[in-house]
Parts: structure tokens; sequence; C-alpha cells
């Protein structure tokens, strides 16, 4: 099952601040997550933090929003 990337707007991100994201080609919150995880592993090399419009800031801000997405989806 796949999770639209704007439910994570119910979690404090914007259509702005999501925008680099769907740019990218990452539409689901599913794959969003899967990003953040892959960040959490390795932060300097990850893919989320090679793209575009992803600075510090908002990083953090998809991180929070990832990981309430994922305890109310539990």
């Amino acid at each position: 099952m796949t999770t639209p990337i704007t439910v994570l707007h119910q979690h404090g991100l914007t259509f702005h601040q999501t925008a680099p994201l769907r740019a990218a080609g990452h539409d689901t919150a599913e794959a969003v997550a899967q990003l953040v995880d892959e960040h959490r592993a390795t932060v300097s090399s990850s893919t989320l933090s090679q793209l575009s419009g992803m600075g510090p800031r908002r990083i953090a801000l998809v991180t929070d929003a990832v990981d309430a997405w994922r305890g109310g989806s539990s």
C-alpha cells in the first residue's frame, strides 16, 4: 500500500517543504520514510542530504513529520 506524500502535510510539512522530494520522484510517505531511514544511517552521504533544496532545517522537519506519521499510522 502506498500513501500520498500529502499525508505528511498533516504532520507539519507544507507543500513548499515537500516540493524537493516530489521533484526528485519521492511522492509517497513510504518513499520519504525510506529516505529518512537511510539518512539516519549515513547522514553525510544520504540521498536526502544530497537533494537540491534539502538543507539541515528542512531535513529535520521532514524527519519529524515522518516520525509523527509513523506514530499515527501504527
